[in-house]
């Protein structure tokens, strides 16, 4: 009677010792992740299209982005401490701060102790138990071409990942939502825990407008130069990666640009009459970041050692369908039937419908623009780059282009 009253404290005892472990697990990795940008300038992005900048703090409760500005079109940017509670994370759509330099940012990366691994694999235990299982995040809608791995956006609620796990501190790449769009990026796996990823050194295209209100203007930042002098512009890439240009906005028309100016480069544009009146140039500046994304939307889909930064030029594929891209398809293909040679209408097609997913007739379009590179801004440089993404895309071996 005594042995088995002896075993069963002991048994009391280790399931007691469980239990505790198990809680202890679980308010730890309340922060995990987001403990690692704790203390920096963080720019957080909502899903509703929010954007907040303010230096991160991170508990099991939530996070606080202290000294936050707050704007958007309703309301005037606001100096703030802003709470965003743990049962909003949902909300976040990414959370990324700028680095100077890569060796900085991948050493962030490590490895979980055993006592880490453990806890974990007693977390996952714990919630199989009440019935807690991973969430999967899957894709509704489809494109015409698309392949079968990419209906899963993501999952999370598992906190002991074995392929996450051997991944950390290696450089990956990864699909990730942005807005209506699910993207391709590279980086560094540095930690990942119940809620989010942590990826860093990821070079992050983000787009920026310039106006340029007067016929005789210049506009300087550390990652661009422009020069307005009446009907010429010149733009100076002064960041050391690839800027991306993509359209000039002139009173009521659109030039459509389409072109990259590599590393320290500089190109001219020059217009039928004097830009005497307000335009406006868009384009995508690199930024080095440390990004932190939701496991919901991203997937590590590839371990790398490359540093190719093609997954630059990948447009995006929509999740829904955008009724303004089915007018500007109409647009285009009008446009191609009554002038089949134009080469800038052909690119723009493919591209467009490389974001919805018509991956064949995208490349043929791709293609047939590059029949006649000189009609191109750049060459046909960056359209190059983009359908050897494309083809990557697909699984084709990338072919060569003259």
């Amino acid at each position: 009677m005594n042995l088995i009253a002896t075993l069963s404290l002991i048994l009391i005892a280790l399931a007691s010792l469980l239990l505790v472990l198990a809680i202890y697990g679980r308010l730890r990795q309340g922060s995990g992740v987001l403990a690692a940008l704790a203390g920096a300038s963080v720019v957080l992005e909502r899903r509703d299209g929010v954007q907040l900048t303010g230096i991160l703090q991170a508990t099991a409760a939530g996070l606080e982005l202290q000294g936050a500005i707050r704007s958007s079109a309703e309301q005037p940017a606001l100096p703030a401490s802003i709470l965003l509670y743990a049962v909003e994370y949902d909300a976040i759509e990414s959370i990324s701060r700028e680095t100077a330099d890569a060796a900085a940012s991948r050493g962030q990366s490590y490895r979980q102790t055993r006592l880490e691994r453990f806890l974990n694999r007693l977390g996952d235990a714990v919630d199989g138990l009440l019935n807690r299982q991973a969430r999967v995040t899957a894709w509704d809608w489809v494109p015409e071409d698309a392949l079968a791995p990419r209906r899963i956006l993501g999952y999370d609620g598992n906190r002991w990942d074995p392929m996450l796990a051997r991944s950390l501190g290696q450089r990956v790449i990864f699909h990730c939502v942005l807005g209506n769009a699910q993207y391709e990026r590279m980086g560094v796996l540095g930690a990942y825990d119940q809620r989010f990823l942590l990826l860093t050194d990821v070079l992050l295209p983000r787009s920026q407008v310039f106006p340029l209100p007067q016929s005789q203007t210049q506009v300087t930042t550390d990652a661009v130069r422009i020069q307005r002098s009446g009907s010429r512009l010149e733009i100076q890439n002064r960041s050391p990666y690839p800027l991306l240009l993509d359209d000039l906005h002139m009173a009521e028309q659109d030039r459509e640009l389409g072109m990259m100016i590599e590393a320290g480069a500089s190109f001219s544009i020059h217009t039928d009459q004097p830009l005497a009146a307000p335009c406006e140039l868009r384009c995508q500046i690199v930024h080095q970041v440390d990004m932190i994304l939701p496991r919901r939307t991203t997937l590590i889909r590839y371990r790398t050692a490359t540093t190719d930064i093609l997954p630059l030029f990948d447009a995006g594929i929509l999740l829904q369908p955008d009724a303004s891209l089915q007018t500007r398809e109409e647009e285009l293909r009008w446009e191609l039937r009554q002038h089949p040679q134009n080469a800038l209408a052909a690119a723009s097609l493919g591209r467009l419908l490389y974001r919805k997913g018509q991956w064949t007739e995208a490349e043929s379009y791709l293609q047939q623009a590059l029949q006649t590179p000189k009609s191109l801004p750049d060459s046909g440089q960056r359209l190059r780059l983009e359908l050897i993404q494309l083809q990557r895309r697909q699984g084709n071996p990338p072919e060569n282009q003259s």
